[in-house]
């Protein structure tokens, strides 16, 4: 066969032929890609070729789920609402049955299906279903979570849709203090993506059109957008994951002064994610986080004191990091200021009656169901010469699962100095 014929033939073939022996996620990306760029047809036939190979592994995956949710967005976004329903569907029940009830997954497809149904003006669908995503997000995530400012914006917005404004005001006040000051009627009122927007994290579904409207206003130099643009190339939200592009979007919004992403700048720093790992470097983006009140920020500025990472090691600049995230009611803080006092080095730190008290904060913060907090009040007992106390303690923090290689030491150690005291 002539060359020309079959570079012909070559040029001619369909992005499913020419891609004929990639994987499921190869052809989800190029799905999200395509979708992306608004090429629908090719991106709905890249995505069921995902799911056909999706499907040979049964029905309780992630990837099956994640490509039943983004071939639904696509028909969402084209207002093919009767093809997402049976999907988005789907979607939810194949995360209740392979991870329960409760979990965040579930939420993330309980919210999907409430927007599809609040964008067709079926309210008394979606309601049930965003009410039940916003009590699964209060207790799985942390009072700052932007998922959980996700979860309030979208159910405000469905009772503001209806009239409801008395419903409306608690919600969006909520979601106003985790995220900022957001106008939710001027900007809600337009309903879909860019509702999702105004809290920095959009559903599954809409990933896609909300990165195309973060990244026009990213481009105009709007930080919280650069931010959550960050975000989304960070985790693969609705985009290729790519750490160079996140750190460029997080370094935009951090040169602004946006303390949430000097903090995420200052985590990839650490971690040496899309950039060389820089102990300094994440120690210079969490400073000027902290200095604005960022909680986390404070409480790693903290730990990195502590420890001497990136900065000389420092015991007054660690518990004037960690206190100040403490008094936030940082859970970690109260256990990171807590350990501090029961184990520094230089004895002028050493307080063992602190170290219960921000202990003690810090497993009541978890409803004592976090083992690393047990942890710590056992060692701050301990500290503290309460050594049944430290063995109690303990014993319930490896109940909790607590690492027992680690934890047999600790009850060893606890166990030992008992001993030696009944000797005395």
């Amino acid at each position: 066969m002539p060359a020309r014929m079959i570079l012909a033939m070559l040029l001619a073939l369909s992005p499913l032929t020419a891609c004929a022996q990639k994987s499921w996620k190869d052809y989800n990306d190029a799905g999200l890609e395509a979708h992306e760029q608004g090429r629908y047809a090719e991106s709905e036939e890249l995505y069921l070729a995902a799911l056909e190979k999706a499907e040979k592994f049964g029905d309780e995956n992630a990837a099956l789920s994640l490509i039943l949710t983004n071939l639904a967005g696509l028909y969402y976004t084209q207002g093919k609402y009767a093809e997402a329903e049976p999907l988005y569907q789907r979607a939810l029940a194949n995360h209740e049955k392979a991870l329960g009830p409760e979990q965040p997954h579930v939420a993330n497809s309980l919210n999907n299906l409430a927007e599809l149904y609040r964008a067709q003006g079926k309210y008394a669908q979606a309601e049930p279903l965003h009410q039940r995503a916003l009590t699964i997000r209060e207790k799985a995530l942390g009072p700052e979570d932007p998922l959980l400012a996700q979860s309030l914006n979208n159910l405000a917005l469905l009772y503001y849709a209806q009239g409801k404004d008395a419903q409306a005001e608690p919600l969006h006040q909520r979601a106003l203090t985790i995220e900022g000051d957001i106008s939710l009627r001027q900007r809600g009122e337009q309903g879909g993506p860019v509702a999702q927007n105004d809290l920095g994290i959009v559903p599954e579904h809409v990933t896609l059109e909300g990165n195309i409207f973060l990244r026009q206003l990213a481009e105009q130099g709007d930080a919280k957008a650069q931010n959550n643009l960050g975000l989304s190339y960070a985790l693969g939200l609705g985009v290729p994951e790519d750490d160079r592009e996140a750190v460029r979007w997080y370094r935009a919004a951090a040169e602004q002064g946006a303390a949430k992403a000097q903090y995420n700048l200052g985590a990839m720093y650490a971690q040496g994610t899309g950039v060389p790992q820089d102990d300094k470097e994440a120690v210079r983006w969490w400073r000027a986080a902290a200095e604005q009140g960022h909680m986390s920020s404070q409480n790693h500025l903290g730990g990195m004191y502590a420890q001497g990472t990136g900065v000389p090691q420092d015991y007054k600049e660690a518990v004037r990091w960690y206190r100040a995230a403490a008094e936030q009611g940082a859970a970690d803080a109260q256990n990171n200021l807590g350990w501090l006092y029961a184990t520094a080095k230089d004895p002028k730190y050493q307080d063992p009656k602190k170290a219960i008290e921000y202990a003690k904060k810090a497993v009541e913060g978890s409803q004592e169901k976090e083992p690393a907090y047990l942890d710590t009040l056992a060692e701050a007992y301990y500290s503290n010469r309460e050594y049944d106390k430290a063995i109690q303690t303990i014993k319930e923090a490896i109940a909790l699962k607590l690492d027992w290689d680690y934890a047999k030491g600790q009850l060893q150690k606890f166990e030992q100095a008992k001993q030696s005291k009944g000797r005395r």
